[in-house]
Formats: C-alpha cells, structure tokens, sequence
C-alpha cells in the first residue's frame, strides 16, 4: 500500500539565496510544498513558485507559530514536514519518512537535527518536525515555537506513540554568525522574547 502523502511546510522572508538548496533538498520526500512568505522584497516567492510551491502571502506580527500555523492550515495531505529556508534535508532520508507515515501507530516523529555553530562547532537535537495533520495540532509560541504539546495531546486522545527517526537528518546554518548578522536575528530575538515573557509570564519556557 502506497504510503500517506506528505506536506512540506516553510515560512520564509528574504531567503533567496537559501530557499533554493531547501527545496532541492526535499525532492522526492514530500508530495507538496506550501511557502508562506512574511514580506520578501527579494525573490523568495518566485523561487519558490519555481519548485512548484503553493505560495501564501502572510504579514508577520512578531509571532511565528501565528504563521507557521497558516501553513499548517493549507496543508492538504495526512502528513506534515515543517523546514526553515536554511535548513536542508540530508539525502537518503525519503524512504524514512514515507516508512512513518504508513506506521499507523505515531503521531509524529522527532527528527535529528544538526546545527553549525562555526568554527568547527556543532549541537545535535531532535525536533518534532513531523507529524500528522490535524486541525487540533498547531503551534505555540511566538519564538522558538513548538508544536509538541499539541501533538503529544493527540496521540494520547488516539492511544498513538511519538517515534524518534534517527536516520533524518536536518542540517541547519541558520546559527552562523554572518546568518545571524544578516538576518539581524539578535536584535529581532529580544523583541520576540520580551513579548514572549509578557504573554506566558507564568510559564516554564518563558
């Protein structure tokens, strides 16, 4: 039986120089792609419709689950993959996440991702990135947004199980200091987390 087919989910702004060895990257793995774009004034949307993206045009209000949560919306097959720009998916890894998807027993799978630091430094985790599309699971967070307490209340409402895919892995640069500089993420983070903290005051991750 063919396995369930598979949504790639991307948010993105100004990231045509990245955007392209993202969605080479995932030929073959995922069986449609949906890019929301948050106000590129490069060619991120063009290249995007390029790879065949479904292309949505979405204003950001300094919360990215608001619009991951877009994505996740228009996605219209069982399964969803959400990728950052500059992130790759490594090669080989489509036949692990088709043999998921067709495992009726998960709800969702953390995948192995490998962060350059620069200078020869590097952090491994594993991520939920990849689970079920259900209207009941969606994002949270307006940084370092999480979908896991959704998909973890799912599979315990449907006696499923979260698996750990050791074999997908994700390379991500997003953390390079010239990244960073680029992308003026620092100045951008501490206003994201400062609304964070006004928003979950209470909360462990805040």
């Amino acid at each position: 039986m063919e396995a369930p087919k598979i949504s790639l989910c991307v948010i993105a702004k100004d990231e045509a120089r990245v955007l392209p060895r993202l969605l080479r990257s995932v030929q073959g793995a995922v069986d449609e792609i949906i890019v929301v774009d948050t106000g590129s004034t490069d060619a991120t949307a063009e290249i995007a419709a390029s790879f065949g993206a479904r292309v949505l045009h979405e204003r950001f209000d300094d919360d990215f689950s608001a619009v991951r949560n877009v994505a996740l919306a228009a996605a219209r097959h069982p399964w969803i993959l959400v990728l950052d720009a500059d992130e790759v998916l490594a090669p080989g890894c489509a036949r692990h996440l088709h043999a998921a998807a067709a495992d009726e027993r998960i709800a969702g799978a953390y995948l192995r991702f490998e962060n350059d630091l620069g200078g020869g430094r590097s952090h491994v985790c594993g991520l939920m990135r990849f689970f079920r599309n259900d209207p009941t699971i969606r994002f949270e967070y307006v940084i370092h947004e999480q979908a896991l307490p959704s998909i973890a209340a799912f599979a315990r409402a449907h006696r499923l199980r979260l698996a750990q895919l050791d074999h997908v892995r994700v390379y991500h640069d997003g953390y390079l200091a010239e990244r960073r500089d680029e992308r003026k993420k620092d100045e951008r983070n501490e206003r994201l987390f400062r609304k964070q903290l006004e928003r979950y005051p209470d909360h462990t991750y805040s």
